[in-house]
């Protein structure tokens, strides 16, 4: 089958030495993370069967899965970690996410799981498998708008949540980091539509209870309908936040971006630059 080819293709001048790139397909958003034994494993959106991006509604899309012990020259192509998933429609696995290894003990014992995945749109996916190879579907978080996925018993004041995420734990609880808008998630052509990038928090990783905590980034009119690929992290103290801009018609705004600043009281970076 073609979601199975693994040989390389003939030599060609033009794939980089060092960064990695499929034998076969399209790949975008690689989301890394390196285990406890120092392999380096890397998980970027791919289309395994073309070598254009999918568009959706598709059920192409995937998370492929490549490891390397040097991040550099020895990647090694494995099949894709994520193929299928709960999008209505066919819509594939979701969009872009993060790693979630070593769960908490408690999250362990009652998800039956040691690590997770949540890609873009709240989607969780389970393993138990050291390697990282094998996964099982684990739900959505939120429930599904008229728009995409929102969390909708508590949402946030004139926004919607639109897509791409990044879970992360503060004070024993969950939280997702989620690209929002203050208008139609998917309207590149409306140019008054500000992007935003959403804070909700629940006790665990299920479905339901999540609770909108604040809004961390608000974008300008003319940076796109929505973010994509949120990322939120600290250096000692200072808060990071890492995006990229979808951009609308005639702005010349696409690109990755950055603010940082200092968190107050309830965890939320106040953005300084």
């Amino acid at each position: 089958a073609a979601a199975a080819r693994a040989a390389p293709l003939p030599p060609d001048p033009a794939r980089p030495g060092y960064h990695y790139t499929r034998p076969y397909g399209w790949q975008n958003d690689p989301v890394p993370y390196r285990d406890a034994a120092g392999v380096y494993h890397l998980f970027p959106l791919c289309d395994p069967n073309a070598t254009t991006q999918w568009k959706l509604p598709s059920d192409h899309s995937a998370w492929c899965h490549a490891t390397s012990t040097d991040m550099a020259t020895s990647w090694t192509t494995h099949r894709p970690a994520l193929m299928t998933g709960p999008w209505p429609g066919g819509r594939g696995v979701g969009g872009t996410g993060n790693v979630i290894t070593r769960l908490p003990e408690s999250e362990q014992r009652r998800l039956n799981a040691t690590s997770a995945i949540v890609t873009g749109g709240a989607f969780m996916w389970l393993s138990s498998d050291p390697s990282l190879m094998a996964w099982r579907s684990g739900g959505g978080l939120f429930a599904a708008g008229a728009d995409g996925p929102a969390a909708s018993s508590h949402p946030a004041p004139g926004a919607v949540y639109c897509g791409d995420v990044h879970v992360y734990q503060h004070n024993g609880k969950w939280r997702v980091a989620g690209a929002g808008s203050d208008g139609a998630c998917m309207d590149a052509a409306n140019t008054t539509i500000k992007p935003k990038v959403l804070i909700y928090e629940a006790d665990h990783l299920q479905y339901g209870g999540w609770r909108y905590v604040a809004t961390l980034y608000t974008g300008d009119p003319g940076d796109g309908p929505r973010v994509e690929c949120p990322t939120y992290f600290s250096i000692g103290s200072t808060a990071v936040l890492l995006f990229s801009k979808t951009g609308a018609p005639g702005h010349a705004t696409h690109g990755t971006y950055w603010a940082t600043g200092t968190e107050d009281a309830s965890g939320v970076m106040r953005v300084q630059k």
